[in-house]
């Protein structure tokens, strides 16, 4: 009995823990595009926002990140021309278990763009 309730406990807090990350492929990096990750977030109280931003662009181009519905702004990050390989952590991630990413393109024609992004 013992040994059940240890295995129970464990299982909840794996459950309750951080999800995968959700992914965004962008591969029209010329086009605006909007993202909602309402996956990844883990159950409760949610203070952190990892991210990561990998590929390659011809030119600038800005993804920001709101917290949804509520539209808090998070982070913006400026993405410069070449390759692209961005791992961040953001603390002090206030509401919501839903983001909005938005893909601003500042001139890109070619190029290739992952986002990944996890709520804890």
């Amino acid at each position: 009995m013992k040994y059940l309730s240890v295995i129970a406990i464990c299982t909840f807090v794996f459950a309750c823990g951080s999800r995968d990350f959700a992914e965004f492929d962008i591969s029209d990096v010329s086009e605006y595009n909007e993202f909602k990750d309402f996956k990844s977030a883990s159950y409760g109280h949610h203070d952190t926002m990892t991210f990561d931003i990998l590929g390659e662009l011809d030119s600038s181009a800005v993804v920001s990140f709101f917290s949804y519905p509520d539209m808090h702004f998070i982070n913006e990050i400026q993405l410069k021309k070449g390759r692209i390989e961005i791992r961040n952590v953001y603390t002090d991630y206030y509401e919501g278990d839903t983001l909005l990413i938005k893909y601003l393109p500042m001139g890109c024609k070619k190029g290739n763009l992952k986002i990944r992004t996890r709520i804890n």
